[in-house]
């Protein structure tokens, strides 16, 4: 089993960045509150890379899944 813990020093530089880039959204809700989601350009380049993922890699997953 693989677990990764994400620490404080990885998280807010990394979400700063998706910000700056436009994948993300940054909304003040009340004073120190903020919400975050995802731009409608991050939707579109997800929706890409997953579609990517599955034609490129959708053959060895069927043959892991099967030999399992």
């Amino acid at each position: 089993m693989w677990i990764y813990i994400l620490n404080a020093g990885r998280f807010y530089p990394g979400r700063n960045s998706l910000v700056k880039k436009g994948l993300v959204q940054k909304d003040k809700v009340d004073g120190r509150t903020k919400a975050y989601t995802l731009t409608d350009r991050n939707r579109r380049e997800l929706t890409a890379r997953c579609e990517w993922m599955d034609q490129s890699l959708g053959g060895i997953a069927g043959e892991w899944t099967e030999s399992a």
